[in-house]
């Protein structure tokens, strides 16, 4: 689920807008890798890999992330105007797997991706409105 919305605060006239997204953790079972038979020798096609347990048995923990945004305009001038962005990724600091091994050991998988940590960004943006002709 993803919500998203923003708010202009009056009578400063600072936009606050938001992300916040929940996502389930992805499905993963473990499986188990043979490199041999019992007496330890060896298969002639290499080792072999199946499923310990049914398919999609177990999920990674369930994804939840804000992301925030002030922002201000400024005019300067008709033609002109600039716009002050101050922005927040992962506000809550929340450090989960994307992505796991699915070859583990001892019941807990191995992370292959994490979700980033907090992160700001600072952005200007300038914009100029182009100059109308006369009136033909």
């Amino acid at each position: 689920m993803k919500l998203s919305g923003s708010y202009e605060i009056p009578r400063i006239g600072v936009t606050l807008a938001g992300v916040f997204k929940i996502q389930t953790g992805m499905p993963y079972a473990r499986f188990v890798t043979a490199f041999g038979d019992i007496d330890e020798v060896a298969f002639n096609q290499g080792s072999i890999q199946f499923y310990a347990e049914p398919r999609g048995s177990r999920r990674l923990d369930t994804l939840r992330v804000l992301d925030l945004r002030l922002s201000k305009s400024f005019d300067l001038g008709r033609r002109h105007r600039l716009e002050l962005m101050a922005d927040v990724f992962n506000v809550f600091n929340r450090e989960r797997a994307h992505d796991a091994e699915r070859q583990h050991r001892e019941g807990v998988p191995e992370p292959l991706d994490i979700l980033g940590p907090r992160a700001l960004r600072f952005g200007a943006r300038w914009r100029s409105r182009a100059r109308r002709g006369p009136d033909v």
